[in-house]
Protein backbone atom coordinates (compact mmCIF):
# COMPACT_ATOMS: atom_id res chain seq x y z
CA UNK A 1 0.00 0.00 0.00
CA UNK A 2 1.36 3.57 -0.85
CA UNK A 3 0.42 6.11 1.73
CA UNK A 4 0.78 9.88 1.00
CA UNK A 5 0.92 11.79 4.20
CA UNK A 6 0.61 15.92 3.74
CA UNK A 7 1.61 18.34 6.69
CA UNK A 8 0.39 21.48 6.48
CA UNK A 9 3.51 22.46 8.29
CA UNK A 10 6.62 20.28 8.59
CA UNK A 11 8.60 21.16 11.70
CA UNK A 12 9.46 19.59 15.03
CA UNK A 13 6.15 18.88 17.02
CA UNK A 14 3.60 16.77 18.91
CA UNK A 15 1.63 16.00 15.53
CA UNK A 16 4.30 15.41 13.16
CA UNK A 17 6.20 13.10 15.14
CA UNK A 18 3.37 11.53 15.66
CA UNK A 19 2.51 11.46 11.94
CA UNK A 20 6.52 10.42 11.77
CA UNK A 21 5.77 7.49 14.28
CA UNK A 22 3.00 6.06 12.60
CA UNK A 23 4.78 6.38 8.95
CA UNK A 24 7.53 4.38 10.85
CA UNK A 25 5.56 1.98 12.38
CA UNK A 26 3.11 1.22 9.25
CA UNK A 27 6.62 0.79 7.24
CA UNK A 28 7.28 -2.51 9.16
CA UNK A 29 3.96 -3.78 7.98
CA UNK A 30 4.92 -2.96 4.39
CA UNK A 31 3.11 0.02 4.01
CA UNK A 32 5.19 2.98 2.16
CA UNK A 33 4.72 6.45 3.16
CA UNK A 34 5.29 9.13 1.11
CA UNK A 35 5.53 12.73 3.06
CA UNK A 36 4.91 15.90 1.90
CA UNK A 37 4.71 19.45 3.34
CA UNK A 38 3.44 22.82 2.31
CA UNK A 39 5.70 24.73 4.89
CA UNK A 40 8.73 22.85 6.02
CA UNK A 41 11.44 23.97 8.19
CA UNK A 42 14.84 22.49 8.13
CA UNK A 43 14.61 20.87 11.85
CA UNK A 44 11.47 20.05 10.89
CA UNK A 45 13.39 17.91 7.60
CA UNK A 46 16.09 16.69 9.68
CA UNK A 47 13.38 14.98 11.67
CA UNK A 48 11.70 13.48 9.08
CA UNK A 49 14.87 11.99 7.58
CA UNK A 50 15.54 10.76 11.35
CA UNK A 51 12.18 8.69 10.80
CA UNK A 52 13.47 7.64 7.71
CA UNK A 53 10.93 9.24 5.49
CA UNK A 54 12.90 12.32 3.49
CA UNK A 55 10.30 14.81 2.74
CA UNK A 56 9.39 16.86 0.10
CA UNK A 57 8.28 20.58 0.63
CA UNK A 58 6.54 23.24 -1.73
CA UNK A 59 8.46 25.69 0.12
CA UNK A 60 10.99 26.33 2.85
CA UNK A 61 9.54 28.97 5.88
CA UNK A 62 10.47 30.79 9.08
CA UNK A 63 7.54 28.91 10.83
CA UNK A 64 6.38 32.76 12.56
CA UNK A 65 5.64 33.73 8.34
CA UNK A 66 1.70 33.84 7.37
CA UNK A 67 0.34 33.17 5.52
CA UNK A 68 1.16 29.14 6.81
CA UNK A 69 -0.30 26.85 4.90
CA UNK A 70 -1.42 24.55 7.91
CA UNK A 71 -4.24 27.16 8.05
CA UNK A 72 -4.52 29.06 4.61
CA UNK A 73 -5.83 27.38 1.44
CA UNK A 74 -3.14 27.92 -1.56
CA UNK A 75 -4.04 26.85 -5.23
CA UNK A 76 -0.19 26.56 -5.74
CA UNK A 77 0.23 24.05 -2.93
CA UNK A 78 -3.03 21.80 -4.63
CA UNK A 79 -1.25 22.14 -8.44
CA UNK A 80 2.44 21.13 -6.23
CA UNK A 81 0.72 18.29 -4.79
CA UNK A 82 -0.97 17.04 -8.15
CA UNK A 83 1.69 14.57 -9.73
CA UNK A 84 2.92 13.65 -6.37
CA UNK A 85 -0.30 12.17 -4.95
CA UNK A 86 -1.00 10.64 -8.35
CA UNK A 87 0.05 7.01 -7.55
CA UNK A 88 -1.21 6.83 -3.81
CA UNK A 89 -3.54 4.45 -2.62
CA UNK A 90 -4.80 6.51 0.25
CA UNK A 91 -3.86 9.81 1.32
CA UNK A 92 -3.95 11.38 4.89
CA UNK A 93 -3.74 15.58 4.92
CA UNK A 94 -3.14 16.71 8.13
CA UNK A 95 -4.54 20.77 9.03
CA UNK A 96 -7.03 22.78 6.65
CA UNK A 97 -4.34 23.68 4.37
CA UNK A 98 -3.02 20.63 3.81
CA UNK A 99 -6.55 18.94 3.10
CA UNK A 100 -8.07 21.99 1.21
CA UNK A 101 -5.08 21.08 -1.19
CA UNK A 102 -5.22 17.33 -1.10
CA UNK A 103 -9.40 18.02 -1.83
CA UNK A 104 -8.41 19.17 -5.15
CA UNK A 105 -4.90 16.94 -6.32
CA UNK A 106 -5.97 13.50 -5.13
CA UNK A 107 -7.46 11.65 -8.11
CA UNK A 108 -11.05 10.25 -7.73
CA UNK A 109 -11.36 7.22 -6.33
CA UNK A 110 -8.91 7.62 -3.78
CA UNK A 111 -9.40 7.95 -0.07
CA UNK A 112 -8.57 11.09 1.70
CA UNK A 113 -8.58 11.23 5.02
CA UNK A 114 -8.37 14.97 7.04
CA UNK A 115 -7.20 15.35 10.32
CA UNK A 116 -7.35 18.60 12.46
CA UNK A 117 -6.25 19.07 16.14
CA UNK A 118 -7.40 21.89 18.63
CA UNK A 119 -9.43 24.41 17.68
CA UNK A 120 -9.52 26.36 14.23
CA UNK A 121 -9.67 29.58 13.27
CA UNK A 122 -8.49 31.68 10.56
CA UNK A 123 -5.47 33.91 11.90
CA UNK A 124 -5.70 35.98 8.74
CA UNK A 125 -8.82 35.88 5.91
CA UNK A 126 -12.11 33.79 6.56
CA UNK A 127 -11.48 30.52 4.73
CA UNK A 128 -14.78 29.12 5.87
CA UNK A 129 -16.00 28.66 2.42
CA UNK A 130 -13.09 26.90 1.18
CA UNK A 131 -12.95 24.68 4.36
CA UNK A 132 -16.84 23.85 3.52
CA UNK A 133 -15.81 23.07 -0.45
CA UNK A 134 -13.33 20.70 0.38
CA UNK A 135 -14.59 18.89 3.48
CA UNK A 136 -17.17 17.41 0.65
CA UNK A 137 -14.31 15.18 -1.03
CA UNK A 138 -12.36 14.02 2.37
CA UNK A 139 -13.64 10.32 3.11
CA UNK A 140 -12.70 10.43 7.03
CA UNK A 141 -12.57 13.16 9.10
CA UNK A 142 -10.32 12.75 12.52
CA UNK A 143 -10.61 15.01 15.18
CA UNK A 144 -7.71 15.53 17.65
CA UNK A 145 -10.02 16.75 20.56
CA UNK A 146 -13.78 17.72 21.12
CA UNK A 147 -13.22 21.69 19.37
CA UNK A 148 -12.12 20.06 15.85
CA UNK A 149 -14.75 17.94 15.71
CA UNK A 150 -17.12 20.05 15.49
CA UNK A 151 -15.56 20.30 11.81
CA UNK A 152 -15.54 21.56 9.13
CA UNK A 153 -19.03 19.45 7.95
CA UNK A 154 -21.25 20.73 10.91
CA UNK A 155 -22.67 24.54 11.22
CA UNK A 156 -20.28 24.75 14.20
CA UNK A 157 -18.83 28.10 12.82
CA UNK A 158 -18.88 31.70 14.22
CA UNK A 159 -17.10 34.40 13.92
CA UNK A 160 -17.19 36.15 17.03
CA UNK A 161 -13.77 36.98 18.92
CA UNK A 162 -11.03 35.02 17.31
CA UNK A 163 -8.35 37.88 16.11
CA UNK A 164 -9.21 40.73 13.29
CA UNK A 165 -11.64 38.79 10.93
CA UNK A 166 -10.48 35.69 12.10
CA UNK A 167 -13.11 32.78 12.07
CA UNK A 168 -13.24 30.23 15.01
CA UNK A 169 -15.26 27.12 16.02
CA UNK A 170 -17.62 27.13 18.64
CA UNK A 171 -15.90 25.95 21.65
CA UNK A 172 -12.71 28.31 20.89
CA UNK A 173 -12.19 29.68 24.35
CA UNK A 174 -10.02 32.63 25.35
CA UNK A 175 -6.58 31.32 26.57
CA UNK A 176 -7.30 28.11 25.20
CA UNK A 177 -7.18 28.46 21.67
CA UNK A 178 -3.40 27.88 20.55
CA UNK A 179 -4.10 27.58 16.76
CA UNK A 180 -5.38 31.09 16.66
CA UNK A 181 -3.80 32.55 19.57
CA UNK A 182 -7.36 33.53 20.64
CA UNK A 183 -6.80 34.98 24.00
CA UNK A 184 -10.23 37.24 24.57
Amino acid sequence: MRIVRILGTLEPGGAQLSALRLSAALRRHGMATTLLAGDATAPGLELAARYGLPADAYRMRDRQMLPSLQWTPSPGFARWLGPRVGRADLVHAHMVGAWWAAARAVPPGVPLVASEHNEMCWPGRDHTPQARAAARRVGLFFAHGRPAARGPRGSAWTTAGCGRGARRWKGCRPGRCRDCRHRG
